[in-house]
């Protein structure tokens, strides 16, 4: 019942809000790093001094080459095949020399000796036309001689057919007008020759950049590493440096050390930042708010605890006056018994109006502890019928009782007595239209089994759970007209649960509803149930009296002790109320 009420906690909701507000500055620093790759630029003075060294003797290799092919075309020139042939075979990368008329077939060819594959032959071409055979090496005739026989001669004298990189290269020089000299060069074999003179020179040239420790690459023509890295990064070089030669693309790589930062996006911690601090201030205004609502409630609670405890001892005393009036009245006085009967009734459905509500409160609070006994639940149970006999007779309910007046049981007297009151009380304000009510006890399987019939309006099935929430009430004809606080079936479940029981609604077929009690018995034996009752507890469920507050033969000087008895009570009761108002400013809000 407490459950269903108690407000949510404000460190719990403080704690939940600055959690979430933890976890969304956590997302934000998150989602705004940022990993910044930065490259270290690096000092490549001693590169450019190296690169500048190579290009010269690139340079250089590629003039002696040149002056090599020059003395290869003036001795092709003589027309002498032997000697041709002996200045072939003295060059490197030479594999072929021919002789090119500007009219006619070709005057001479003499190739190189030794291994390798057989060059191809040179021969004029005009522009656009291409060789029909791979073995065949195409001479542009516009360059040499011009586009026709009478044109005037270009005025280059020697010029190279063929790009860098390719494995055959022709180099053609005229002589006159009339004839020219082409040399078949073999391309990978100069390159070789080339990469040979570089490295010697490298051991010199490369050891300064070496010694910097720069990510820094000599590459040969074919990507192939003469100095430097010998593996490469994956991703293209942040320097380069072309080696420009007619034989062949030499260059050197240079690659920036990179290193990783990390980077932060303001606007995204601005944003998680904010939202964090948001939710934080959430946490504590709602906090705020919730104890306030907490001590409010407490407050109202309390101020319900004490009125009801300020109600409960004038309410007694009311009750115990008007039954000692009643008995004290002569037996013709009919129409003032009946009077003092209604107001005894009211004032019984006032003192279980307070029982109810103090129970409710102890409840909440966490101070509603249970005190089992040894008692026979028939007595209990009649003694609560005998209470409600005024009322159930004044609206025509019709009573059948069907008890085991000799079950046995370890109970809370007090708590199933309230159990009993209030579903008793509820067929009394909203079944009264069936006009009839069975009360039925017995004992069975360990259990202690209370049922309470009625063939009122009944309750729907939907609507059998909400019935039991504290301070609902169903919005129907059932309930139009009639007074309540909604907390009798709530105490009733309430108290049973406590008890280790259980309180079930039916509604059958017919009409009506069907509470059902089931409660533990705890069989503890028959010591101290023996004994006899005192007298006004002596009757039974079967036979409880229908007019009286009291069973019929409790005699009149056991009512008057009893008088006594509560009178002395309320007396100490009211002294001990007045003791704790003018102790009430020292105390600091404590309860009745």
């Amino acid at each position: 019942m407490s459950d269903n009420l108690s407000l949510p906690r404000p460190g719990f909701t403080l704690a939940l809000l600055l959690i979430a507000a933890g976890v969304m500055l956590a997302g934000g620093v998150w989602l705004a790093r940022r990993t910044v790759e930065r490259r270290l630029p690096a000092d490549r003075a001693l590169l450019r001094e190296s690169a500048a060294t190579l290009q010269s003797e690139l340079a250089r290799l590629e003039a002696l080459f040149s002056a090599h092919l020059r003395q290869v075309s003036d001795t092709a020139a003589s027309g002498v095949v032997d000697r041709v042939q002996v200045e072939l075979d003295k060059r490197n990368g030479i594999a072929a020399v021919a002789l090119l008329p500007r009219k006619g077939t070709r005057a001479l060819l003499v190739k190189a000796s030794g291994p390798g594959a057989p060059p191809p032959e040179p021969e004029l071409m005009a522009a656009g036309k291409r060789p029909v055979s791979p073995f065949v090496l195409g001479i542009p005739r516009e360059a040499v001689f011009g586009t026709n026989d009478d044109a005037p001669l270009p005025a280059a004298a020697e010029g190279w057919v063929g790009k860098p990189g390719d494995p055959w290269l022709a180099w053609w020089h005229r002589h006159d007008s009339q004839q020219a000299a082409v040399l078949i060069i073999r391309g990978v074999e100069v390159r070789v020759a080339i990469d040979r003179q570089l490295a010697a020179l490298l051991p010199a040239v490369w050891a300064p950049v070496r010694a910097a420790g720069g990510m820094d690459r000599l590459e040969a023509p074919g990507a192939k590493t003469l100095a430097g890295l010998t593996t490469p990064p994956d991703h293209a070089p942040d320097f380069v440096v072309p080696l420009a030669s007619r034989l062949g693309d030499w260059q050197i790589v240079s690659w920036d050390r990179w290193t990783s930062a990390t980077a932060w996006h303001q606007p995204t911690l601005a944003i998680a930042g904010t939202l964090a601090v948001g939710l934080a201030l959430l946490g504590f205004t709602v906090a705020a708010a919730q104890r306030r609502a907490l001590r409010e409630v407490t407050a109202r609670v309390s101020f319900v605890n004490r009125v009801s405890h300020e109600l409960g001892a004038p309410l007694t005393n009311l009750r115990l006056y008007m039954e000692l009036a009643r008995d004290s009245l002569p037996p013709d006085a009919a129409e003032s018994t009946r009077r003092l009967a209604v107001a005894e009734e009211e004032t019984g459905r006032l003192i279980r109006l307070v029982e109810n509500i103090l129970t409710f409160a102890r409840g909440e609070r966490g101070k509603l502890a249970l005190q089992p006994a040894p008692c026979r639940p028939a007595e209990i149970v009649a003694a609560v019928l005998a209470q409600f006999a005024p009322a159930l007779a004044r609206r025509s309910i019709a009573v059948e009782t069907d008890c085991d007046d000799n079950a046995h049981a370890m109970l809370d007297r007090d708590a199933f007595a309230q159990i009993t009151a209030n579903l008793i009380s509820n067929v009394e304000k909203y079944a009264a239209s069936g006009a009839w009510m069975r009360v039925s006890l017995a004992a069975a399987d360990g259990e202690l089994v209370l049922r309470i019939a009625d063939r009122g309006p009944g309750i729907p099935a939907s609507e059998a759970a909400r019935v039991f929430e504290p301070f609902e009430r169903l919005d129907s004809r059932i309930t139009e007209g009639v007074s309540g606080t909604g907390l009798g079936l709530a105490i009733a479940r309430d108290l049973a649960t406590r008890m280790a029981g259980s309180v079930d609604l039916e509604s059958p077929a017919s009409g009506g509803c069907v509470f059902t009690v089931r409660v533990p018995l705890s069989p503890i034996g028959t010591t101290g149930l023996n004994a006899a009752p005192p007298p006004w507890t002596a009757g039974t469920c079967s036979s409880f009296p229908r007019g009286n507050l009291l069973p019929p033969n409790v005699p009149s000087a056991s009512v008057r002790s009893l008088a006594s008895d509560a009178s002395k009570l309320a007396r100490e009761s009211s002294n001990k109320l007045e003791q704790s108002r003018a102790a009430a400013p020292q105390n600091s809000g404590g309860t009745a």
